[in-house]
């Protein structure tokens, strides 16, 4: 194999969201109105905790992660830059 192994516990932990993930594609395909479902299954998502690093870097390359686990944020009081200035907050 190249790269580093994942352990038993990655592995579970991401099946359990690939699997996750193939279910609300059906219910945003089947019952697009079952908001209670949804809810339900990003919670569950949540619970996993985060996607692979490498899925993320693919899909948000410039988003860099704190050692929370939580999206950095740069900018004044953690906001993007374009929202410095927001009087909504």
């Amino acid at each position: 194999p190249t790269g580093p192994s994942l352990s038993a516990e990655d592995i579970d932990r991401y099946a359990k969201q690939q699997a996750l993930i193939a279910e609300l594609c059906t219910i945003y395909e089947e019952r697009p109105d079952s908001f209670a479902e949804v809810v339900s299954l990003m919670q569950q998502m949540q619970e996993c905790g985060q996607p692979p690093a490498e899925l993320i870097q693919e899909l948000a390359p410039d988003l860099k992660f704190g050692p929370n686990g939580l999206p950095e944020m740069s900018g004044e009081n953690g906001l993007p830059p374009e929202l410095a200035n927001c009087t909504i907050q």
